[in-house]
């Protein structure tokens, strides 16, 4: 019976070559790495055939291939590298060390490696039924019509989670506007009536959607000696965070009507 000394640190990797392996009438020996003297390993387990991965932990593939291979008790014994590392310069390093195959890992499967084993050691294995014990779930596979309620409680949340969305647009629409009203503040001492006036008579000039977000309160200053008549003037500035002047209009009021002429580079002149 043919003995195969793995060495290779993936778990899953091996136990899969162990199977493979037993299934053809082969012993197999795992060894995660080769510690630092995989001489002495090797010696110990007498196989017929070392399988060396090169990326594995305390020492990779290459430096233990020419360990084993200086050593001459040992090194008539052939050594296959299989790994994932496929540049020529890998396997060009592996062959020059004394490797007599060099295999990538994704370019074989389990069985042509074991295909492969068999004829360096020329003996004849049969591959043929060599299967893995099915995978059997630990929970209950889902029927047709569990699926189909699947879906319906889907479709139903979908369902919940636009109308949702649609009543939370309408309830901000609705508090939005008002939240978003600037405030109002003089910077003189005006009634009520008048500063009233004074807004609506500037409202328009305020309307504008990313204006309306931005404000954060008007400024009314009052202002006199207009083109050399005294008039009752006054500036209304929209400010934003930081107090920063976002727009300015200029009003005015004639015998107690506000009036708002023609607004010229945020400025409104006569």
């Amino acid at each position: 019976m043919p003995k195969i000394l793995h060495f290779e640190d993936d778990k899953f990797l091996t136990g899969m070559y162990a199977i493979k392996f037993k299934k053809v009438g082969f012993e197999y020996v795992n060894y995660e790495n080769p510690t630092k003297d995989p001489a002495s390993i090797v010696k110990n387990e007498k196989p017929d055939l070392i399988i060396m991965d090169v990326i594995m932990p305390i020492m990779d593939g290459f430096e233990a291939t020419k360990l084993i291979m200086a050593d001459e008790a040992i090194n008539t014994i052939p050594i296959i590298g299989f790994t994932s590392l496929s540049q020529e310069l890998d396997v060009k390093r592996g062959m020059e060390l004394g490797m007599k195959e060099y295999l990538v890992k994704a370019k074989f499967t389990p069985t042509q490696v074991v295909q492969k084993i068999g004829k360096m050691l020329d003996v004849d294995v049969k591959t043929e039924g060599i299967n893995f014990p099915p995978i059997k779930p630990n929970y209950p596979r889902p029927s047709i019509q569990d699926d189909l309620l699947h879906q319906k409680k889907i479709h139903g949340y979908k369902k919940l989670y636009i109308t949702l969305s649609i009543i939370a647009i309408i309830v901000l629409s609705a508090m939005l506007p008002p939240l978003l009203m600037p405030k109002v503040k003089s910077g003189i001492a005006i009634s009520d009536e008048l500063r009233d006036e004074i807004l609506l008579a500037v409202d328009t000039h305020f309307d504008h959607p990313i204006e309306r977000m931005a404000v954060l309160r008007y400024q009314i200053t009052e202002m006199e000696d207009w083109q050399g008549e005294y008039h009752n003037r006054y500036i209304v500035e929209g400010r934003t965070i930081y107090g920063i002047i976002f727009n300015r209009v200029d009003a005015y009021q004639n015998g107690g009507i506000i009036t708002v002429p023609t607004l010229e580079n945020d400025l409104i002149i006569n």
